[in-house]
């Protein structure tokens, strides 16, 4: 069932389907929210205080509009709020792979175990760097980064999420790219 579907039965009174959303997003949406937070638990309370908002607002939605770009949007602003109040831009931990789901990190070798070992740990490093890496990159750059990379948003999306012109998009991303490659020299 598409998502404008699925607004419609909440919004004549059967709220049960918003555990429909609920299935659909709650396990993407964590997965964004931890690589850009890097806590499990900051990731799950702004994942649940996100679909409260949506559930509180739901009369509000219009069913033309794209629902993933507006959930990705009200969870990345609570995202930038939390990380205001805290004051730090944590750096991706080491091990926020395992909280992903295969298809959502690309380049994965399924097949490790063909290759030696020197170059599991090379790339591993690698990994390592650019996670590093893409920790200190300015918020909204890191977010941009991490909505069309990990997360297959295309520019517009990310620009109904971010609420940025497409072209501040194209920048940021330009931008984050830039920084990257300044910092993995």
């Amino acid at each position: 069932m598409e998502d404008k579907d699925i607004i419609l039965k909440i919004k004549s009174g059967d709220k049960s389907a918003f555990n429909e959303i609920l299935d659909k997003y709650e396990k993407p949406l964590i997965n964004y929210l931890y690589k850009f937070l890097n806590s499990q638990q900051d990731a799950e309370d702004i994942a649940q205080l996100t679909f409260i908002k949506i559930y509180n607002l739901i009369e509000k939605f219009k069913p033309t509009d794209n629902f993933s770009s507006y959930l990705y949007k009200v969870a990345t602003n609570l995202a930038l709020n939390l990380q205001r109040r805290k004051k730090i831009i944590k750096i991706f931990s080491l091990d926020w792979t395992q909280h992903t789901e295969k298809d959502d990190i690309p380049n994965q070798h399924p097949d490790l175990k063909q290759k030696d070992s020197q170059q599991i740990l090379e790339e591993k490093e690698t990994v390592k760097k650019v996670k590093k890496a893409i920790s200190e990159l300015p918020p909204l750059q890191k977010s941009a980064l991490i909505l069309s990379f990990y997360e297959n948003k295309s520019y517009q999306e990310i620009s109904k999420i971010l609420k940025k012109s497409i072209s501040s998009i194209e920048s940021l991303i330009f931008r984050a790219k830039s920084n990257l490659s300044k910092k993995l020299r």
